[in-house]
C-alpha cells in the first residue's frame, strides 16, 4: 500500500517536523492533519506509526491554537477520530493527554457546525467504545453533556445524531457509576 510506502520512508516524521516547526502557520497545520487523516484512515499500522511519532500532541496543540476556526477545527477533529480507531496506546494517549479537554472545547465551539460536530461524535463515540478506562476519562471530563448538547442541537441532521447517540449508547457499557451519571 502506498501508505506504507510513506510510513517506511520517513513521511510521518516529516508531517510532524513540519507541524512542531511551523506552529503559527494554520495552513501547514491543515495540510498537516489532512495527511494524518489519510494516514491514519482504516489502517492500525499506520495509526501506531502516527501516535509513536506524537502527531496526538502535534493536532492538541493546533487545535488549542485555533479552537473557532471551523475548517481547521473539521480537519484536526477528523484526524483524532480516525487515531481513536487504533489501538490501546493511541486510546490511552488521547485520553490521558490534554486532547480530550481539547477535543470538549472544540465540540462546545462548535455545537451548531454540522461536519465539526459529527467528527467530535465520531471521535468521541470511538473512545468510549474502548472500554472503561476510557469511558470513564470521557465521562470525567465532563463529554456527556456535550454528547447531549450536540443531539439536541442537531435533531434534523440525521448523521450526527446517529454519532451522538453511538456515544452516549458506548459509554453506557461503563460501569456502574458511568451508567448512573448517563441517567
Amino acid at each position: 500500500s502506498c501508505k506504507y510506502a510513506v510510513i517506511d520512508q520517513g513521511g510521518v516524521e516529516a508531517v510532524v517536523l513540519a507541524l512542531e516547526t511551523h506552529r503559527a502557520a494554520i495552513a501547514v497545520q491543515g495540510q498537516g492533519c489532512i495527511a494524518i487523516e489519510r494516514l491514519s484512515a482504516g489502517d492500525s499500522r499506520c495509526i501506531a506509526s502516527l501516535v509513536s511519532t506524537g502527531c496526538v500532541r502535534c493536532i492538541e496543540n493546533a487545535m488549542r491554537r485555533w479552537p473557532t476556526e471551523p475548517t481547521f477545527a473539521q480537519l484536526a477533529v477528523s484526524a483524532l477520530a480516525n487515531l481513536t480507531h487504533g489501538d490501546q496506546a493511541a486510546v490511552d494517549e488521547i485520553c490521558s493527554s490534554r486532547c480530550l479537554a481539547v477535543l470538549n472545547q472544540v465540540t462546545d465551539r462548535h455545537l451548531t457546525k454540522t461536519a465539526v460536530a459529527e467528527r467530535c461524535m465520531a471521535a468521541m463515540c470511538n473512545l468510549c467504545a474502548n472500554g472503561e478506562p476510557a469511558i470513564s476519562k470521557v465521562l470525567r471530563s465532563g463529554a456527556l453533556q456535550l454528547m447531549r448538547s450536540v443531539a439536541g442541537a442537531h435533531v434534523a441532521h440525521e448523521f450526527v445524531l446517529y454519532q451522538a447517540c453511538m456515544a452516549i449508547g458506548n459509554a453506557a457499557l461503563g460501569n456502574t457509576e458511568a451508567k448512573a451519571l448517563i441517567i
